[in-house]
């Protein structure tokens, strides 16, 4: 490989290295830290040269210091050479920052150790909220024996013959409302459903003369007042001495507030934090289920690939708040400007792609040159005495009848997007073969 490959080659590593959307450092076999990328120095406050004065374990809490020096001695030995762990750190203005650690080990060409290459992902936003769901169990668990929980006997009918007083509490209604509703006011369609399952199930049962189950699971209800909340029932048969079933007794406890806690961390898996859009992958799940649709029913599809022109300029020129702020004020513009349908999701650092259902490629140009003109003219507030315009370029792909895959449509949108930027920027172009 002649000097010139090497030197490129060299030059797109150290881009991509600097520019990583993930915090990444350069440790020797000692734990020094001696290089680092702008995402580190975002995470924990400190300047790559600050940084790069410090050791693993200077910004480490005191009770996690051995989770790195573990893994350095069992790499250089040889035992473990790669590894990823979760590790606290105090950020510089003192508050703690929970990350998630990709370590692996470097070798030379006499298998020499040589330098670390580490990741190093922010999620403090994701353990706090694991912790508000854990100490919601707690909670749950300390009042398994309170009034609030409601129990009920149901007879082989479906009709409910018992419900305790503490339903008021739950429900909003007195025993005597609960017990002359029919499950269907009671639950909602999909509870409904696995109720009756149930219920069947257990009579099926009966007649084989097989053992009958337990249930458990969690089921939507309706209040008095027309709302919905979540409970968890647990459910078992009585039977006579001929095994004729006689009721099902119940307990029915309100997790709501688990559930919603459950559903955010859901929301976290796939949501980019800063601009709250999809992430990459959650968006490459999302478009590849509708790339399937639009095949199995020949309709159109376009694609777009945005990006911010410029940005590191706004970076360097204002700081990288005044950054996350323009991804943020893009992130609003494209809800406010695209329909409810059309899919968004931030795939890099001020990369963006917007997927277009039912939308052909002139159609899709339309909306990309309206999108572009609303970004353009909308100014941006990135510091107290401080508003800026920024522009963006676009370029536009379309679905043809060879059915590409999603890596197709986005490669075809870059190079239409490559096209608008040689072409001067803050325009849109579409990919033509």
């Amino acid at each position: 490989m002649d000097e010139g490959t090497l030197r490129a080659r060299a030059d797109r590593y150290r881009l991509a290295f600097g520019k990583a959307n993930l915090g990444m450092c350069l440790v020797d076999v000692h734990g020094n830290i001696f290089e680092v990328n702008e995402k580190m120095s975002a995470i924990f406050g400190y300047s790559p040269h600050e940084l790069e004065a410090m050791t693993v374990n200077d910004l480490a809490v005191p009770e996690d210091m051995q989770l790195s020096t573990q893994f350095i001695d069992h790499a250089v030995t040889g035992s473990e050479e790669q590894k990823i762990f979760e590790k606290r750190y105090r950020h510089k203005d003192g508050h703690i920052v929970h990350a998630q650690v990709a370590s692996s080990l470097v070798r030379g060409t006499n298998r020499e150790p040589l330098y670390f290459i580490s990741q190093v992902q922010d999620i403090s936003e994701r353990k706090q909220t694991e912790n508000k769901l854990r100490i919601s169990e707690e909670r749950h668990r300390l009042l398994a024996d309170s009034a609030r929980d409601v129990i009920w006997t149901m007879e082989a009918d479906g009709s409910i013959s018992y419900v305790s007083p503490s339903v008021e509490l739950v429900l909003g209604c007195t025993p005597e409302e609960a017990m002359r509703q029919p499950m269907e006011k009671i639950l909602t369609s999909d509870s409904l459903a696995a109720a009756q399952d149930y219920i069947s199930r257990l009579n099926e049962a009966i007649k084989a003369g097989q053992p009958l189950e337990s249930y458990r699971g969690d089921q939507e209800n309706y209040c008095k007042d027309g709302s919905t909340f979540w409970t968890e029932v647990i459910a078992s048969p009585l039977l006579n001495a001929d095994g004729r079933l006689i009721q099902i007794v119940g307990v029915t406890r309100d997790i709501t507030e688990r559930k919603r806690l459950q559903q955010e961390l859901e929301q976290q898996a796939h949501i980019d934090y800063l601009t709250k859009l999809n992430n990459r992958g959650y968006f490459m799940l999302q478009a590849e289920q509708e790339l399937a649709r639009s095949i199995r029913y020949v309709s159109k599809l376009s694609l777009f690939m945005l990006d911010v022109d410029n940005f590191k300029k706004i970076n360097d020129m204002h700081g990288h708040k005044s950054g996350d702020i323009v991804l943020q004020r893009l992130a609003e513009i494209c809800r406010n400007t695209l329909r409810e349908v059309d899919i968004i999701g931030r795939v890099g650092g001020e990369e963006f792609a917007i997927l277009l259902p039912e939308t052909g490629k002139n159609e899709a140009f339309d909306v990309a040159e309206r999108l572009r003109a609303n970004i353009a003219k909308t100014k941006v507030k990135i510091l107290s005495d401080l508003s800026i315009y920024f522009t963006v370029s676009i370029g536009v792909s379309a679905l043809s009848p060879n059915g590409e895959n999603i890596d197709v449509l986005m490669q075809m949108a870059d190079k239409a997007l490559y096209e608008a930027k040689n072409s001067g920027r803050n325009k849109v172009a579409i990919y033509k073969e």
